[in-house]
């Protein structure tokens, strides 16, 4: 397996080529679907890890690039929605905690500023009315809600 053979041959002529797999008995070599994948020579296709994807008839995986995800066996890598992001290789999407936010397609969140917040899996960050103010909780870290101005303080 893994090589073809013509009409009248004494020996399987070559083996098959990446991205495609040769079964016994067969006179040609087999594509690979989307989301397989097999190496020069292969008698089989086998299927993407979750964080890759292969287009059909390939030798290889290709990872899935920050702000997207697989579950492996797929043919494309699908996009993080607003307010989630995804490291490079990923299989799933994660979630912005509170005081973090994302765009579509995020590879990580951004912190809302000083005078801003958001809730978990926010697309953006919120204004504090008047009144009202929020803080860094750390350098990372976001505010989750506006607190109120103490007695003889604005904002």
């Amino acid at each position: 397996a893994g090589a073809f053979s013509t009409a009248a041959s004494d020996e399987c002529d070559s083996s098959c080529p990446e991205g495609t797999y040769g079964e016994t008995g067969k006179t040609e070599c087999t594509d690979c679907p989307a989301g397989k994948f097999a190496p020069l020579g292969a008698s089989f296709c086998e299927s993407c890890q979750a964080g890759k994807f292969s287009l059909a008839r390939n030798g290889s995986c290709t990872e899935c690039n920050a702000g997207k995800f697989s579950l492996g066996g797929t043919g494309l890598c699908d996009s993080c929605p607003p307010g989630y992001y995804a490291p490079q290789k990923s299989s799933s999407c994660l979630v912005c905690t509170a005081g973090r936010f994302s765009e579509a397609e995020a590879g990580s969140c951004s912190t809302c500023t000083a005078g801003k917040f958001s809730s978990t899996a926010a697309s953006s960050c919120t204004t504090c009315l008047a009144g009202k103010f929020s803080a860094l909780a750390s350098d990372n870290q976001g505010a989750a809600s506006c607190s109120d101005c103490p007695a003889g303080k604005v904002s």
